[in-house]
């Protein structure tokens, strides 16, 4: 018996794409110098590509090697330490290969367009150069909690940089240390245990004859078999083929060009454009497509800025879905949250040394960002050395244009600060109108500019999330409440529900609801639950946290994926048979066909206790105490406007404030509004 060696190509098998030519050809390679060199060795090399890490934030892997030998025996050159710590010289040691797991970034850059900075490998694209080697140690960790989410244990992974128009010659120029994870383009099966061994052996005992490469530990082999591997990595087609009717439906949006009326295409690379607009009038879905087709018809690279943790994992879950590739040289649409985004700034210039302690966070944050504002002001950075900071900093590099969601609640060194380095006309912005979460001061992003020379506005009145009865609900809502707040309905866009459920949360309760969700062609995904500080525990130290209920509702059945676990590694849902769950804080911009609101009157007291005056009146409104009511029932309409066609408010005191204004909606509404005690 020898060495199987099998190939699987997870991408799109119809095209001949350069990820699986090199599967292809690392497949003979290696079955020629198995059958020459190693004829004794039994046991299979399974090489996969374009594989889609379905969860996490970096999630394309060009190639993954994954082995299980037995009788493979290899002289390699190790380093030695002595019993004191001292380092010998390389010497030949034997090596025993039991099993090892490795991923492969493939780069095609000629000589010309590869630089070394330091320890690190860089590659050049049009916009300057790019770190592949911090990109294969992110692929590296992503795959790390891939495995750990989908098959419980973590294998040591080594990460390699396949540069295949480099050969031998050229490489030894370029590179002169031996312990790299780059290889040339001629590289064997042996030159990979030989690197392997550089990461996971990286120095012997003195007196050692043998070791072994394990990279999978004996507990867990036997049941580490080569389907489940080839299941795991199918996760990502078998959640594309059962998502749900509405993931679909958003996935067929990002696809279609935006109406030529709009012209918001013209407008984008020559001045600022702003997309206004109240909760449900489409403001995200507009600037997603924008994005996507920026990046497809242009051939550009778009970075999606946000507040919200549960928004940039719901928008990664559908960029990941729609098949738009992460990779650091092609065109792409990412996300991430603005506070990552700036603290990664300010590592870069220089104003921060390591990120800023969580005790402290805003504070600190905000005295940092306006000291970057006062460097760029005072011109201490050119032009010139922006863009050079731009290039030698891969976390923030690289973006052709910032699109940016909820961006009234940005501060004005925020805004100022992005202005200076990318330039108004190559940001996009989405406008909540007053929809506020850090405070009741409403950012304005064309002051001081030109409306029709510095900048483009579109405001959107028209409902396009919420059915009819669900948009005249929140319109009547925010009436009783005192707001300034109405939204037109779709009249095409006819019925919804809406549930004031005066008790406890049961099962029978949530199987109708999940089954009127299922009967209209959605998965679980697209039913949501939010949930007030109240229902969230810590555990005895106070760090990690996850929904207090989250045992009693998996008992009854009620599967959920619980946004509130600190511990997860998932960066975004990937089980289509969970309900996603998050606290009320994390809500803004997400939305599902039917919502759950628990404890809504909890929600409202957390806010009118938690609120802080600011000091500044917006509005007109003078008293503290108009302030914090006008702030906290604005806020409250954001859970109000996350349902699709049902929309389910539980009360835990019937005799609260919000039980009583909601029971008088009811009772003139009593054809849309189903009251239950």
């Amino acid at each position: 018996m020898s060495v199987k060696i099998t190939i699987k190509h997870f991408g799109d098998t119809t095209k001949e794409s350069p990820e699986k030519q090199a599967a292809k050809q690392l497949a003979e390679r290696f079955k020629t110098e198995f059958d020459l060199n190693y004829k004794q060795a039994q046991g299979e090399v399974m090489i996969l590509s374009n594989l889609t890490l379905f969860g996490q934030e970096v999630k394309d892997i060009d190639i993954l090697i994954v082995g299980f030998l037995n009788n493979f025996k290899l002289k390699v050159e190790c380093k030695s330490k002595n019993p004191i710590g001292e380092i010998s010289n390389t010497s030949e040691k034997n090596i025993d290969v039991n099993s090892f797991c490795y991923i492969v970034e493939l780069k095609d850059h000629p000589i010309d367009r590869v630089q070394t900075n330091g320890l690190n490998l860089q590659v050049s694209y049009k916009d300057g150069w790019h770190d592949v080697t911090t990109q294969s140690e992110k692929q590296k960790y992503s795959l790390v909690n891939y495995f750990t989410d989908n098959l419980g244990f973590k294998p040591y992974i080594c990460n390699f940089i396949w540069m295949r128009s480099i050969n031998s010659t050229d490489y030894d120029r370029l590179i002169h240390l031996k312990e790299t994870n780059v290889f040339s383009s001629e590289f064997t099966f042996e030159d990979l245990i030989q690197k392997s061994t550089y990461q996971l052996l990286p120095y012997q005992p003195i007196n050692s004859t043998t070791s072994f490469i394990n990279c999978i530990s004996n507990e867990y082999k036997q049941d580490f078999d080569r389907n489940k591997i080839l299941d795991v990595f199918s996760l990502f087609e078998e959640v594309r083929k059962t998502c749900g009717s509405l993931t679909r439906q958003k996935i067929e949006l990002l696809s279609k060009k935006i109406i030529e009326e709009q012209k918001y295409i013209d407008k984008i690379g020559d001045k600022l454009t702003i997309l206004a607009g109240r909760a449900g009038t489409g403001k995200t879905v507009k600037l997603l497509q924008i994005a996507v087709e920026l990046a497809t018809k242009e051939d550009v690279r778009c970075l999606i800025l946000t507040f919200n943790h549960a928004l940039v994992s719901d928008i990664r879950r559908l960029i990941a879905l729609s098949g738009i590739g992460d990779s650091i040289d092609s065109s792409t649409v990412q996300i991430n949250t603005l506070h990552s985004y700036f603290i990664g700034l300010l590592n870069g210039f220089g104003v921060i040394n390591g990120g800023i302690t969580e005790n402290n966070f805003i504070a600190e944050y905000a005295n940092k960002i306006e000291e970057l504002t006062q460097y760029l002001q005072e011109n201490i950075f050119t032009q010139d050395d922006i863009i050079q900071f731009l290039q030698k900093n891969y976390e923030i590099n690289g973006w052709d244009y910032i699109l940016i969601d909820e961006a009234q609640d940005w501060s004005e060194n925020e805004k100022n600060i992005l202005f200076r380095i990318y330039g108004k006309e190559h940001i996009i912005v989405a406008d909540g109108v007053d929809q506020f979460m850090r405070s009741g001061e409403k950012q304005n992003w064309a002051r001081g500019l030109k409306q029709n020379t510095d900048f483009y506005k579109k405001t959107e009145e028209k409902g396009l999330r919420q059915k009819y009865n669900l948009v005249n609900f929140v319109n009547q809502f925010a009436a009783e409440c005192n707001l300034s707040w109405k939204v037109e309905p779709n009249s095409f866009f006819v019925g919804g529900r809406v549930i004031i459920y005066c008790k406890q949360y049961t099962t029978d309760f949530h199987n109708q609801l999940y089954k009127q969700c299922k009967d209209n062609g959605n998965a679980a995904y697209d039913m949501l639950f939010l949930v007030p500080p109240q229902l969230v525990e810590s555990d005895a130290d106070g760090k990690n946290k996850r929904f207090s209920r989250f045992e009693t509702f998996r008992n009854n059945g009620i599967c959920l994926f619980d946004g509130t676990n600190s511990n997860l590694k998932t960066k975004y849902p990937v089980n289509i048979n969970e309900c996603r769950l998050f606290q009320y804080d994390s809500c803004r911009g997400l939305e599902a066909w039917t919502v759950v609101c628990l404890q809504f009157d909890e929600l409202i007291k957390y806010k009118l206790q938690t609120w802080k005056d600011d000091g500044k009146e917006p509005l007109g409104l003078s008293s503290p105490e108009e302030r914090r009511n006008n702030f906290v029932k604005l806020w409250s309409l954001m859970p109000l406007t996350r349902a699709i066609d049902t929309l389910v408010i539980t009360i835990k005191d019937k005799e609260s404030d919000t039980a009583n204004l909601l029971k008088k909606l009811a009772e003139v509404n009593s054809d849309i509004i189903e009251w239950v005690e």
